[in-house]
């Protein structure tokens, strides 16, 4: 069984060299509508270009393979879009979560002792309630976290209409607890400066030339390990499992206009000092 990641990021790179450049084609037609069946937020248009892709997957299985490699699942994947229309997003409901959290049990050292269950689900409400917990403050802060524009934001930087130096989360996705405050490495700050500068505009300034009425970039921030974002477990190379640390981003390169997706790792998450 392949899982979403080997699908979409690794297939692409592994099957180049190795498989036919037509059989290779047509992977990629399931490649692509999977990229777009498995986001959070999904559009109609997303629904039915994906369902597109699908079919002519199907069809060229078959005319590459026979009739006879056509099963039952991808029958299935072209009422995929029935499914998405009655119930939303795939993200809402596939059965990740779940394998995911048996993965957590198994994970667990019990100590041959008895009362696991009880130990596992006193730890479970915990998290849940914690994060009930700060959600309950939400109001409090200055920006609402909207998921729809917080996704358009890798495809799009414009489609967000309340962009600001950065980008609220929801409050539960940070730890409830932060590591003494940082200072950046030059070389990352540079990175950071560069892209902040791109997105909104020329006028931010290295914070070593920060004065009155100038704009600029803080050095100082919070690492954090992990995030939990919409029920969905973020993590990067310095949390516990390096498992979830790989990502896929967009980027323009060589001045082209087409953006390229290319697969990347994440080394931490962070939070600026304000």
């Amino acid at each position: 069984m392949i899982g979403s990641r080997g699908c979409l990021v690794y297939s692409p790179l592994v099957l180049d060299g190795h498989l036919p450049r037509v059989h290779l084609q047509n992977w990629l037609l399931f490649v692509d509508a999977c990229r777009l069946m498995v986001k959070p937020s999904i559009t109609m248009d997303d629904v039915e270009e994906s369902n597109n892709l699908l079919l002519q997957f199907c069809i060229g299985v078959q005319r590459l393979y026979g009739a006879e490699e056509i099963t039952p699942n991808m029958h299935l994947h072209l009422h995929l879009d029935s499914t998405i229309e009655d119930f939303g997003p795939l993200y809402a409901y596939w059965a990740f979560s779940y394998e995911r959290y048996n993965g957590y049990l198994k994970d667990i050292d019990t100590n041959q002792k008895d009362s696991f269950e009880m130990t596992f689900m006193k730890r479970f409400l915990q998290k849940t309630g914690a994060r009930d917990f700060v959600r309950s403050f939400e109001s409090l802060f200055h920006h609402h976290f909207d998921p729809h524009e917080f996704y358009a934001l890798p495809i799009d930087i414009s489609r967000a209409s309340h962009v600001t130096r950065s980008e609220p989360l929801p409050p539960d996705a940070y730890p409830l607890s932060y590591g003494p405050t940082a200072f950046m490495p030059e070389r990352l700050y540079n990175f950071l400066l560069d892209f902040y500068r791109v997105v909104y505009g020329d006028h931010l300034v290295h914070y070593t030339n920060a004065g009155e009425g100038r704009l600029f970039v803080s050095n100082q921030y919070n690492k954090m390990k992990p995030i939990t974002m919409m029920d969905q477990n973020y993590r990067s190379v310095e949390a516990r499992s390096r498992r979830g640390a790989y990502a896929q981003v967009l980027f323009h390169a060589d001045d082209r206009d087409e953006a390229m997706a290319w697969p990347c790792e994440i080394q931490f998450f962070f939070d600026m000092f304000k």
